[in-house]
This record gives structure tokens, C-alpha cells and sequence, in this order.
């Protein structure tokens, strides 16, 4: 759990910030589509790890449901919204998030929160 906790903190995070707030690693506007574009580049990369990892397991942990979990399909939104081609490129990634999408809180929270997942 730890493995996944951290990357969610360290990598994915950074990644995504890189894409929707390049301010927050340069100042010079200049130098922003440099970083936007380092940032897609190394999200993509998480995505595509995230996929490498559900390949053999149900959840982000295993076998169970777990913290994590929801963190995942948090990053599966961003990736949307980010514009990658979530279905095709990711298809267990995308198989994943829909099983999530299919449990009650799941449901709930995204009703609440008023955040659609699917474009």
C-alpha cells in the first residue's frame, strides 16, 4: 500500500501539476510549454504504469478494495481532462475506473461532487 500511497504523492501529483500549473516550477511564462510538455510526457508514463499494474491485479493493492483506489481514479479523471486518449490507450486502466464508477460511494461522491469521469 505504501508503494502506491507514495507514488500518488511523489510522481503523479507532480506530474499533473506540471501540466495544469507550470508556474508553481518556472516563473518565466517562456518557459512554460517546456514544462507542460515534461509533464505529459511523465504522467503518461504513471498512466502507463497504472495499467502495467492492473494488468495483474483487480485493485491497486491486490485482491481488496483499498485507499488507493479511489486516489487511481482520481488520476484516470485528470487523465481525461488532460485530453489523453483514455479508452483506447489505457483500455484496463478504463475497464477499472468503470468498475469503481460502478460501486454506490462511488457514485454518490461523483453525484456530490458533480464530477462526470466519461467525456
Amino acid at each position: 500500500m505504501y508503494r502506491g500511497k507514495s507514488r500518488s504523492s511523489n510522481t503523479v501529483h507532480v506530474a499533473y501539476a506540471q501540466i495544469f500549473r507550470p508556474e508553481r516550477f518556472v516563473t518565466s511564462e517562456i518557459n512554460f510549454p517546456p514544462v507542460k510538455e515534461s509533464g505529459r510526457s511523465n504522467y503518461e508514463q504513471c498512466l502507463t504504469d497504472i495499467e502495467k499494474e492492473l494488468q495483474y491485479q483487480d485493485y491497486a493493492i491486490g485482491t481488496q478494495f483499498s485507499v488507493v483506489d479511489p486516489l487511481w481514479l482520481v488520476f484516470y479523471w485528470w487523465g481525461v481532462r488532460a485530453n489523453f486518449d483514455m479508452g483506447s490507450k489505457f483500455p484496463v486502466y478504463t475497464a477499472y475506473a468503470k468498475r469503481l464508477c460502478s460501486r454506490s460511494s462511488v457514485q454518490k461522491a461523483l453525484t456530490n461532487d458533480e464530477i462526470t469521469i466519461w467525456k
